[in-house]
């Protein structure tokens, strides 16, 4: 075989946007389904040793892990900046020098700024249609770097046909080659975990929906709440609804405090549970006993609650974004976002018996995934 692609990914836990973290994991693990010989060696890249240790467990064939700290940073600018001669980035760290091919995702630094051949990634473009959520800062800064991204950079990444085509749209002039990327998922081992033990965990009785999605306003829980108080006030609320995510929106820090004093102000105590950021394994299992998985957002770049709930062939309740059609087809039940009654039509639709599912084969997702990331690695460095 030839010599192995030396491509450096760069890997940051973040609970905040556990979604982008989700995102390089799924990407290794999808790696892992292709043929040996076309596999890279990768060098991830990260500033703390933690963050490392959760991607040595998945077990990469050709990895090194690589640790870029504020004193190798330091070090790095003064002994090393100037002597860089050629095309291709040396890293140093622990005493090592490494030439790395390529690097995604391309965030511009005084380190991988030297990397020629990169591949920047635009997840969405939610500010161009939700600016109301986003401050002057973020939005004049999410702009500035979406141009830098379309006049400056030869290659960027978008998860959906959706996200290509807002960029055409708001970047007309943009020279940057565009590429499609639809991911897939990798759970990890989880239906050995005991589903009557969870429930009891989570303070979860018979029957329940389940909407797992940080607590953003844009994820639009509230929609949820609302369909679940029309069912109580006509005495159809005989099941339960559980949320799972990080509790806090930093662009609206009074949002979920909001959807709590809704609960308790229009007597859903009973049957609203709040679970906060639980376990992986925890969330994946109680998706999979769940009458539906609902994702009611008001944006998404590619949904990886949707993917997830795909790749467990699960009834999903979508809103119905160009996106969430894109991935799903006509595999779900989808709802006008701001419509809780057809919200809460389907909902005791499902309860009764009358299921959509995503029925097919999710491991064929999986391995396209890896063939199509490192099919446009090799056209970029060819």
């Amino acid at each position: 075989m030839g010599k192995r692609t030396k491509l450096g990914i760069y890997f940051s836990y973040n609970e905040n946007w556990i979604g982008g973290t989700y995102y390089i994991i799924n990407i290794i693990e999808a790696l892992k389904t292709i043929p040996d010989n076309d596999l890279p060696k990768i060098y991830f890249i990260s500033e703390n040793h933690k963050d490392l240790e959760i991607i040595k467990k998945i077990n990469y064939p050709y990895a090194k892990y690589l640790i870029i700290g504020e004193n190798q940073k330091k070090e790095f600018l003064s002994k090393s900046l100037n002597k860089i001669t050629s095309n291709k980035f040396k890293l140093s760290t622990n005493s090592k020098i490494v030439n790395l091919d390529f690097i995604f995702p391309y965030l511009p630094n005084q380190f991988l700024s030297k990397i020629k051949k990169r591949l920047s990634w635009i997840p969405d473009l939610q500010e161009k249609h939700l600016p109301e959520f986003f401050s002057k800062e973020e939005l004049e800064g999410r702009d500035r770097e979406c141009r830098r991204i379309a006049h400056h950079e030869k290659n960027v990444l978008f998860s959906s046909k959706d996200a290509f085509d807002d960029f055409s749209k708001f970047y007309l002039e943009a020279t940057a080659q565009k590429y499609i990327l639809n991911f897939a998922v990798t759970h990890p081992k989880y239906d050995h975990l005991n589903i009557g033990i969870l429930k009891e965990k989570y303070q979860l009785n018979g029957k329940y929906f389940f909407s797992p999605n940080q607590f953003w306003k844009h994820k639009n829980q509230i929609i949820i709440l609302k369909a679940l108080k029309l069912l109580k006030e006509k005495g159809q609320l005989n099941f339960q609804t559980a949320f799972s995510g990080k509790e806090h929106d930093y662009r609206n820090p009074e949002y979920f405090a909001s959807l709590k004093t809704y609960v308790s102000e229009n007597n859903l105590t009973n049957e609203v549970k709040f679970l906060g950021f639980i376990d992986r394994r925890d969330q994946l299992q109680l998706m999979n006993n769940a009458e539906a998985i609902i994702q009611p957002s008001l944006f998404e770049g590619w949904s990886t609650v949707i993917e997830d709930a795909k790749a467990m062939n699960q009834c999903i309740i979508a809103s119905n974004l160009n996106v969430h059609k894109e991935q799903l087809s006509d595999s779900a039940h989808f709802f006008d976002p701001a419509d809780a009654e057809a919200l809460s039509e389907i909902m005791l639709k499902i309860i009764n018996g009358k299921k959509v599912k995503y029925q097919k084969n999710y491991s064929e997702n999986i391995q396209k995934f890896g063939r199509d990331f490192i099919n446009i690695i090799n056209e970029i460095i060819k």
